[in-house]
């Protein structure tokens, strides 16, 4: 009889545990414990500037609805590898989003979170399921996924977004705006519209990201991004560009990159772009061109990159850009190497490239005033092209010396030469 007692106590127990809940709503603080898991927001969530809340590894919290998680206080939810904190929905509908406001802790931690099946707030500027407005936690090896709107979203922060991966979102995955970001090492696929987007945000880094798949851009500087770094990344399968400046995003750093198989360019400049540098990638069978100059981006280098396997032209300057090009290896790119056409406001240097295997030009050149705006191209290897080199004007304006240019299958030298 002692012992049926005692088995039937531990069976409630168990039961107990197995079904326990907590629900919340309003204000919420203190720490939230495995054991009183899962925590079922039946209402909007609200950390308030003076208080904490701790979410212990393993934990569940579930939106039974519409909710969002307004942070003014110091939030830490860290898991561990092995024991993730979930952030889901609780039924069908999807929940809102966590939005770290101005008064928000910056030393708040998102870490080993699972965050799924979000949406965004409602109101500006918290337009992701995770937003920092005038603060700067840290989210880091975390999950984002299933999301409606934008996965992460940052405005006036420098938050540091590193190691997450983001997937299945249906507009961006990590966006700025007006801010100084740092996203590192995180892996971003399935993205309806573009994996990494900069709006008006200067100085931000983005490094050592794995970007495939994605519905749009895999990276794309919009408007005014000045001093950005986009570094050491994987971009590819990408269904538009791999990497897209719009207009008026100056000094910016493209190196270390492997670029492949997207959808339009490898590398497009679309307008007013000044001071790039493009520098150290590997650029290859993307579907039109390798690296793209729409019109008036200035003093552009592009420097040691490889560019191969493109269906019109490895580089290709449309009109009213101009800058160099030097020590590049640039090979089977359909019809032409380089193709410089409406040069204008500044010379180019093309030396010391490796071009072979075109079915038309190497080198094309065009100047919008041949007196103005020079070719110097010299010490450059240009091979089993069609045509090797091509001045459609320029003369004696122009350079052409020291370079090594045999074996193009209709002429070496051709043009106003």
């Amino acid at each position: 009889m002692k012992y049926f007692s005692s088995l039937i106590i531990s069976l409630i127990f168990v039961t107990t545990l197995l079904y326990a809940q907590t629900n919340v709503n309003g204000n919420v603080s203190g720490t939230w414990t495995l054991t009183n898991s899962p925590y079922i927001a039946t209402n909007n969530l609200v950390l308030q500037p003076t208080d904490t809340l701790i979410i212990e590894p393993g934990v569940d919290v579930k939106f039974d609805g519409n909710y969002r998680f307004d942070i003014f206080g110091t939030f830490l939810a860290v898991g561990t590898e092995s024991d993730s904190i979930t952030f889901t929905r609780n039924g069908s509908t999807n929940w809102m989003s966590l939005n770290f406001a101005d008064d928000a802790d910056d030393n708040s931690l998102l870490q080993y979170c699972i965050i799924e099946y979000g949406s965004e707030s409602g109101y500006d500027p918290y337009w992701g399921v995770v937003n920092f407005n005038l603060s700067s936690p840290t989210i880091s090896n975390s999950r984002i996924s299933n999301c409606s709107d934008d996965g992460i979203y940052l405005h006036y922060s420098d938050a540091l977004v590193s190691n997450n991966y983001i997937r299945d979102i249906s507009s961006e995955g990590i966006k700025l705006n007006q801010s100084q970001g740092t996203i590192t090492g995180n892996t971003l696929n399935s993205i309806n519209s573009s994996s990494i987007y900069l709006d008006d945000s200067d100085s931000t880094l983005i490094s050592n990201n794995t970007i495939s798949n994605n519905g749009y851009y895999g990276v794309c500087l919009y408007s005014s991004n000045d001093n950005v770094d986009i570094l050491n990344n994987t971009i590819s399968n990408n269904d538009s560009y791999g990497i897209y400046l719009q207009s008026s995003s100056n000094n910016v750093d493209i190196s270390n990159n492997t670029i492949s198989n997207n959808g339009y360019y490898g590398v497009c400049l679309y307008s007013s772009n000044d001071n790039v540098d493009i520098l150290n990638n590997t650029i290859s069978n993307n579907d039109s061109y390798g690296i793209y100059l729409q019109s008036s981006s200035n003093n552009v280098d592009i420097s040691n990159n490889t560019i191969f396997g493109h269906a019109s032209r490895g580089i290709y300057f449309s009109a009213n850009n101009y800058g160099d090009i030097i020590g590049n290896l640039i090979y089977n790119n359909s019809a032409y190497g380089i193709y410089l056409y409406n040069v204008r406001y500044g010379d180019c240097e093309v030396r010391n490239n490796t071009i072979d295997g075109h079915t038309q030009y190497g080198l094309y050149w065009y100047s919008y005033s041949s007196s103005q705006y020079t070719l110097d191209a010299t010490n450059n290897s240009i091979t089993n092209n069609v045509t090797g080199i091509y001045c459609e004007n320029g003369y004696n304006y122009n350079i052409v010396a020291y370079n090594n240019c045999w074996n193009n299958s209709s002429i070496n030298y051709d043009g106003d030469l």
